[in-house]
């Protein structure tokens, strides 16, 4: 009943750690949304266990998950048009780690990814890095290809 201290838990053991798991939420939402405060957050949060996790890695798997996405970056995959939902099976079947993918087949400014984003005319396929995107695609396969 009266415990005095509160212990949390930072190991992966056979259920992921809850600090890991909202830190890799915190990331994955602060890209969503382009929150930068959910991301920083999240990086403390690695940076208070980065040596740990380098030390023990089978401890600490989805910290080191994390810290991998941190290092080789998320892939931003934005699909728009009024026809996207023909292509995004295509998309979907090819596998891309360390991925956000979000479509639309209509105008969307809800999302800062799909933001002016989207052309009536005809589909379009963005990749992007924190927030950048390269030149747009129309072609399904020369966007795969790319990936």
């Amino acid at each position: 009943k009266d415990i005095i201290i509160r212990k949390i838990d930072m190991y992966d053991g056979a259920l992921p750690s809850a600090n890991a798991t909202m830190a890799i939420n915190l990331h994955y939402l602060s890209i969503i949304f382009n929150n930068k405060e959910w991301q920083t957050l999240s990086e403390k949060m690695i940076t208070i266990m980065g040596e740990i996790v380098i030390k023990y890695p089978t401890s600490f798997g989805n910290w080191a998950s994390l810290i991998q996405q941190n290092t080789f970056t998320t892939k931003e995959i934005v699909l728009t048009g009024n026809t996207i939902h023909q292509s995004l099976p295509l998309v979907l079947n090819k596998y891309i780690p360390n991925k956000i993918l979000q479509s639309s087949n209509k105008e969307n400014s809800h999302f800062p990814l799909l933001k002016d984003k989207f052309i009536a005319e005809k589909d379009v396929f963005y990749l992007c890095t924190n927030y950048g995107c390269e030149s747009p695609f129309y072609d399904v396969q020369k966007f795969l290809a790319k990936i």
